[in-house]
């Protein structure tokens, strides 16, 4: 199972027109649910994706920062109750990529100054891809992983 949520829309318009995009933004985003009847037949993988757990740039985005640490609050709960059925749950923590109208939007609000800005505080000196992204899911699906459980992994080039 890969739950990959999405980051939040900045949002528009009047208070009713906020909800409506925050009740559609959740419902594009929620998790797959596992049935609880299914699990103890069950093994395998569960991942989580989200941008940059426990560290933040930005101000004025607690409530952001306080939804990514009950991730990894969540990732390591349902790694203790699943890991007895063989099921190991873990957390990719990506930096910024460029992949989607979104980011690219955002990297081009940046201009030149600020996007070089942005990669200069990243250790390798690049942005990551998606490509970087999925070969740390494949990682923790694989049989490499199966004793890493509970895990946060940042995928962001050593920011």
């Amino acid at each position: 199972m890969v739950d990959n949520g999405g980051n939040m829309p900045v949002l528009r318009g009047s208070w009713p027109v906020r909800r409506r995009q925050i009740r559609d933004h959740r419902a594009a985003a929620a998790p797959a649910q596992l049935p609880l009847h299914v699990v103890p037949q069950a093994a395998g993988r569960a991942f989580r994706s989200r941008a940059r757990v426990l560290r933040s740039d930005f101000k004025w985005v607690q409530g952001e920062d306080l939804a990514k640490h009950a991730v990894v609050g969540l990732t390591r709960q349902l790694a203790h109750e699943l890991g007895p059925f063989g099921i190991t749950v873990n957390s990719v923590a990506p930096g910024f990529v460029r992949s989607n109208a979104a980011s690219e939007k955002q990297w081009a609000g940046y201009g030149e100054e600020g996007q070089r800005a942005l990669v200069e505080r990243i250790a390798i000196r690049r942005l990551g891809t998606a490509q970087d992204i999925a070969n740390s899911v494949v990682f923790f699906a694989s049989e490499l992983a199966g004793f890493v459980n509970g895990q946060v992994l940042a995928v962001d080039g050593g920011k």
